[in-house]
């Protein structure tokens, strides 16, 4: 299994580490992963426990392929794309990516994230696409909302990632929806990266996704 994205996917912590700005600007983003630390548990290697727990007799691995700063519409984030594919040949892909285009007034996400998600449903791969996370105003580093940002850009991106996913028929996991209703909880204080729980959260979702694609009812089970 395959879990492709930023720094949400890699696991950076949610410190802000002397961040200021009011506003976003290209210098201080830049500025920001300097000394990104990573958490103890991202969401991939929280995910491989709950598989390895639930299917005993199989061996899932769930490698991260998260790389911190990233931006979706980057040429070089779909050939990063395409090794991680050619070198790990995953039986299933997991995709969130996109929160960093945002923060820079780029809203035209969703043709890569297409692309990605058609190529490796084209090579036989089962894709579940997450939906971007929302960030807690006020936070350091978010910048996709206000006060940060003139307006919120994730619901609209989100939308237009569900209503992509929907012609396409790729399976959408809703994890805006997740944390929507425990943001304090699940986002941590530079408004932008989840908490540990959060991550877990992240986890939940995937894993719930996968089982409810995957698994069928055994007879005994039915008879209940």
């Amino acid at each position: 299994m395959l879990a492709f994205g930023d720094s949400i996917t890699f696991g950076a912590d949610s410190l802000c580490n002397g961040l200021t700005s009011l506003r976003w600007m290209p210098g201080e983003w830049l500025r920001s992963w300097e000394g990104l630390a990573a958490v103890a548990a991202p969401y991939p290697s929280v995910l491989e426990r709950m598989m390895k727990e639930r299917y005993t007799a199989q061996l899932p691995t769930v490698f991260n392929a998260g790389l911190a700063g990233e931006t979706v519409t980057d040429p070089a984030t779909r050939q990063r794309f395409t090794r991680a594919l050619n070198e790990r040949n995953p039986e299933i892909v997991l995709l969130q990516e996109g929160i960093n285009d945002l923060h820079g007034g780029i809203t035209r996400i969703v043709s890569p994230l297409r692309a990605m998600s058609l190529e490796a449903r084209g090579r036989g791969i089962q894709v579940f696409l997450g939906t971007l996370l929302p960030e807690r105003p006020n936070g350091c580093r978010a910048f996709a909302v206000p006060p940060r940002n003139d307006a919120d850009f994730i619901r609209p991106a989100n939308d237009e990632i569900r209503s992509m996913a929907a012609a396409e028929r790729i399976d959408l996991v809703d994890l805006y929806a997740v944390f929507e209703s425990h943001l304090n909880e699940y986002i941590g204080q530079d408004g932008l990266h989840p908490t540990d729980a959060g991550y877990s959260a992240i986890a939940k979702a995937f894993f719930d996704a996968i089982r409810a694609k995957f698994e069928r009812p055994t007879a005994s089970s039915m008879r209940r």
